[in-house]
């Protein structure tokens, strides 16, 4: 019992710290919406216009990590859900030798990641 309430404190101390880190602004809130369907992804890939003066080979694709990834720092990406993969074959596609050798991708640290199913959103896409 002691090591369940050690674990529900520290969550409870961790939530009042990332409100506290949004209120001064020392945090952002971004939503992303997605779906989980690979012919969907595909669509919603081939309709994502290009920024403003730019092309779609200068956007940068991310992953979002729970921990921030440190300088040097190799880390293992487990990567089974369609949003990431389509993203990679994304990557794959625009490289010049068609494979992921050399693709480029940032990450961001995401404090906190709330995923809502599609059957509590209004539009059907999955969110985090």
């Amino acid at each position: 019992p002691l090591a369940r309430d050690h674990v529900l404190s520290e969550n409870a101390l961790r939530a009042l710290e990332i409100g506290a880190m949004l209120k001064t602004g020392a945090l952002r809130r971004y939503t992303f919406t997605f779906s989980k369907s690979p012919a969907a992804l595909a669509v919603a890939n081939a309709l994502n216009p290009p920024p403003p003066g730019g092309s779609s080979s200068e956007t940068t694709p991310f992953f979002t990590l729970r921990s921030p990834l440190k300088h040097g720092e190799l880390r293992k990406l487990n990567l089974f859900e369609p949003r990431w993969l389509a993203m990679l074959d994304g990557l794959g596609a625009q490289s010049a030798s068609g494979g992921l050798l050399g693709a480029r991708f940032a990450t961001i640290h995401a404090v906190n990641r709330c995923y809502v199913a599609s059957i509590y959103r209004d539009d059907g896409s999955a969110g985090v």
